[in-house]
């Protein structure tokens, strides 16, 4: 894995098909997730390219215990970030190594404590399952575990003055109610 590219005009695309090969050097994968067999081929394809010339490739399977929506990534510090199926795992762009985090309490994990959302910034990362928020610091570690904010939906909107902002859907399709938590300590804050 080379160094992080000094000139961080990162750009992600995900796809489930293998991606082109553009020119540039040879990019060995990374895989994250659960491969069941060595031939299974990679539910989804994460390629990171510093410009036009990939130096990140990811491959995602998909846990098959875990309900999956959707696969978002984004680059955040030093780490590309990866939310799908119950986890979000931070993959270093130096070396590759990764760090899973569960969003769920049990195993196997919950249906709803699916992977939903991200919103960051450089001083926060916040990670949102189907029913709580979770912030991350930047050592990897969970900081703290909102209590449920959603049933079946979360997203956090924005952070302000220390404060978060989102809403969680209680009531399928459509039943979305606001939420405020406080950014230090993930308690819910009388909006």
């Amino acid at each position: 894995m080379s160094e992080t590219p000094a000139s961080r005009n990162l750009r992600i695309t995900i796809t489930q098909q293998w991606p082109d090969e553009r020119p540039g050097p040879k990019v060995d994968p990374v895989t994250i997730g659960e491969q069941v067999s060595g031939s299974q081929s990679p539910d989804e394809f994460v390629v990171v390219y510093d410009g036009d010339t990939a130096f990140m490739r990811l491959h995602i399977y998909y846990p098959q215990a875990e309900y999956h929506l959707k696969t978002l990534a984004i680059v955040w510090a030093d780490r590309i970030i990866v939310g799908f199926a119950g986890r979000v795992v931070l993959v270093s762009i130096r070396d590759g190594t990764q760090n899973t985090i569960s969003l769920s309490d049990k195993q196997p994990p919950d249906t709803w404590d699916y992977f939903c959302h991200i919103l960051c910034d450089h001083d926060y990362l916040l990670v949102c399952s189907g029913q709580r928020v979770f912030r991350i610091g930047s050592d990897g570690r969970v900081l703290w575990k909102s209590t449920n904010v959603g049933l079946d939906g979360v997203i956090a909107h924005d952070v302000s003055t220390g404060v978060v902002h989102g809403s969680g859907e209680w009531d399928p399709p459509g039943g979305w109610r606001p939420f405020v938590l406080s950014l230090a300590t993930g308690e819910a804050i009388s909006a």
